[in-house]
């Protein structure tokens, strides 16, 4: 879903819940090379992270995004794609 919103030209910001958490289920080395990858299409990147459950975390990743992008106007919530077609989930889920 990112990939292709940057491709069509959206700057884009990733969240995980921490920096290393894409290694865990093989998809990305760290959060910074998935963004990295998004860069391609010439548009802005930035990578957050943070527990989404606590208040305080997503303040604080909003208002990093949209220091860094400006304001929010999409919104995708698409955690667990590859890890649920892999048939992983992580413990605890």
């Amino acid at each position: 879903m990112a990939d292709r919103m940057a491709e069509l030209g959206a700057n884009v910001a990733i969240h995980d819940l921490d920096w290393t958490r894409p290694s865990q289920y093989g998809e990305f080395a760290d959060l910074g090379e998935s963004a990295r990858g998004l860069e391609k299409h010439g548009t802005r990147v930035t990578a957050v992270t943070g527990n989404i459950g606590d208040r305080q975390a997503v303040a604080e990743m909003k208002r990093r995004i949209e220091a860094e992008l400006g304001d929010v106007h999409i919104l995708v919530n698409c955690a667990g794609g590859d890890i649920g077609a892999k048939g992983v989930k992580p413990s605890p889920n």
